[in-house]
C-alpha cells in the first residue's frame, strides 16, 4: 500500500487498519500503553486476532 492510499484522519486510517486485519489470525502487540484512548484505534473490530498490551501503570 503507497503512503498516498492512507487516509488523513484517525477515524479512517482506524477503519483501514480493522479491514486490513479482517480473516486474518494475527498476534498484535501494543508496548508500553499509556491509556485506553491511546490504543482504542489500534484495536482489532472482529476476526481472530489477539492483543497483548504492556503498560508501566495500571491501565482503567
Amino acid at each position: 500500500m503507497s503512503s498516498a492510499q492512507i487516509p488523513a484522519g484517525l477515524q479512517e486510517r482506524s477503519a483501514l487498519y480493522r479491514s486490513l486485519l479482517n480473516h486474518r489470525r494475527l498476534l498484535v502487540v501494543l508496548d508500553d500503553v499509556r491509556s485506553f484512548r491511546q490504543i482504542q484505534p489500534l484495536l482489532p473490530g472482529r476476526g481472530r486476532c489477539a492483543v497483548l498490551i504492556t503498560s508501566r501503570d495500571p491501565l482503567d
